[in-house]
C-alpha cells in the first residue's frame, strides 16, 4: 500500500531492522500483503512467511511470482500461531511480527513467545509493532477512563468521579470502540522480552497524532524517526504503535 500511513509506517520499520545478511532465515510472521519479502530475497535471506488469512498468501505469491522473486510453496503457509510448532529449534536468524501480536489472545500470546525462545537461535533478532497502551493516556476518550480506572486510580470508589472530569468518554463509536485483545505498554515491554530470553535493543514510534483524537482535524504522519532525543519521551503518549527490536540471548 502508499497511502501517508503505510509509507511512514514502513519507513519507520525498515531502519528498526538490523543488517541483513547472505544465507539468514528469517520469518515473517503475520505478512499480510509480504511488503517486507522482497527485502529479504534481495538481501539473499531464505524467507519463510505465514498468514492467518489464505488470500493474503495467495496475493503475495503471486506478487512474488510477476516480481520474478518466487519462493518454494512450503514456504508460504496459511496459518498462524500453529505454525511456529512445526519450525526446528534454533533454526530461524530473525522474526518479523509486524501489527499482529495485538489481535492475539493471551494463549496465543504467550505460545508466540515461548515458540519464538526455542526456534530463533542466539543472537537472532525479533522485530514487531505493537499497539501503544500509552497513547490511551493522550487519547481524551474512553480508553482515557479506561487506562485511569485500570491502572492509575487505586480506590474503585474514584471511578465514577474519573469520568466526571472527561467530556468525551462516549468517543470512539462503533467498531473503532472495539479494544485490542492485547495491549503493550512500551515502558515495560522489554520485561516481558526478557521472560522470554529477549534482550530489547530499540525501540521505534508510529502514528504520531499532532492532538488527541477527538479535536483532531485531520490525520497526518510526522517524521518520528527524526526527534531529537531530548524530545523523544512524548512519543510515548503520541503515538498508537510503537515497534521494539530484541536479540534471543
Amino acid at each position: 500500500m502508499t497511502t501517508p500511513y503505510h509509507q511512514h509506517r514502513m519507513k519507520v520499520l525498515v531502519s528498526l531492522l538490523p543488517e541483513l545478511r547472505q544465507g539468514m532465515r528469517i520469518l515473517d510472521f503475520g505478512c499480510g500483503e509480504g511488503a517486507f519479502l522482497p527485502l529479504f530475497i534481495e538481501a539473499g535471506a531464505e524467507v519463510l512467511a505465514c498468514d492467518k488469512e489464505e488470500k493474503m498468501i495467495d496475493q503475495v505469491r503471486r506478487r512474488l511470482i510477476e516480481s520474478a522473486m518466487p519462493l518454494p510453496g512450503q514456504n508460504l503457509k496459511a496459518a498462524g500461531v500453529e505454525y511456529l510448532a512445526e519450525i526446528p529449534s534454533d533454526s530461524l536468524d530473525g522474526v518479523l511480527a509486524f501489527n499482529v501480536i495485538a489481535y492475539f489472545t493471551p494463549e496465543e500470546e504467550h505460545e508466540f513467545y515461548s515458540q519464538l525462545r526455542r526456534i530463533v537461535k542466539r543472537g537472532g533478532f525479533l522485530a514487531v509493532s505493537h499497539s501503544n497502551m500509552l497513547f490511551d493516556f493522550f487519547s481524551l476518550n474512553r480508553y482515557t477512563l479506561q487506562f485511569f480506572q485500570n491502572h492509575l486510580v487505586l480506590g474503585g470508589q474514584y471511578a465514577a468521579a474519573v469520568e466526571s472530569l472527561l467530556a468525551r468518554t462516549d468517543l470512539p463509536a462503533g467498531d473503532k470502540a472495539l479494544p485490542l485483545p492485547v495491549r503493550e505498554n512500551p515502558l515495560t515491554y522489554a520485561l516481558k522480552l526478557k521472560g522470554y530470553v529477549f534482550a530489547e535493543t530499540r525501540q521505534e514510534f508510529i502514528n504520531r497524532h499532532e492532538a488527541p483524537p477527538p479535536v483532531l482535524q485531520q490525520q497526518t504522519f510526522p517524521d518520528t524517526l527524526a526527534v531529537p532525543e531530548h524530545e523523544r519521551w512524548k512519543l510515548l503518549f503520541t503515538c498508537s504503535q510503537f515497534a521494539s527490536l530484541a536479540l534471543r540471548q
